[in-house]
């Protein structure tokens, strides 16, 4: 579904929701049932039936689309360092560490460092909005538990909702 509403198929990351978690729905479904490997071009590639017995407005599907394509680092004095953002949304700091950063660092700079296979010396790790406290408190990832040799950072396993970052 992530790819039928735009996002790049290779850096975005969908996460199913179901029990109109964005809030209740009308009861005019279209399809139900639906079932999808994530190898689908688009939902319409999809298991699914049109037999909508028993669904009710609060049994809606959704998603989160992450992508990481949008992965970004903001308030550090050069490019190669700052608070870690997905678009305009922080990443809580809640067990982040080097590995974590190393997923960062590698899959935002490591071309720039062919000769250690994209592998990106990471010289700090810091916490707590060490580069200026975001206006944006909608954090997008939470506990964030990267081994350091994955290619995105939503490749990790990760909190997605309920984030508490203090």
């Amino acid at each position: 579904l992530a790819r039928d509403l735009g996002f790049n198929k290779r850096t975005v990351k969908g996460i199913a929701t179901k029990g109109s978690e964005f809030g209740v729905v009308g009861t005019n479904f279209l399809i139900s049932n639906v079932g999808c490997s994530g190898d689908e071009s688009g939902i319409n590639e999809c298991t699914y039936t049109t037999s909508h017995a028993g669904c009710l407005s609060d049994n809606g599907a959704g998603v989160y689309c992450i992508d990481a394509g949008n992965l970004r680092l903001v308030g550090g004095t050069d490019v190669r360092e700052g608070n870690v953002f997905i678009g305009r949304n922080p990443v809580c700091h809640n067990s982040w560490d080097e590995a974590d950063a190393q997923v960062v660092c590698n899959s935002m700079f490591g071309d720039d460092f062919p000769e250690r296979k994209g592998k990106v010396p990471v010289f700090k790790v810091t916490t707590g909005s060490a580069y200026g406290m975001s206006d944006n408190y909608a954090f997008i990832m939470d506990r964030v538990r990267c081994k350091g040799d994955e290619s995105l950072l939503t490749d990790c396993p990760f909190v997605h909702k309920n984030i508490k970052c203090e």
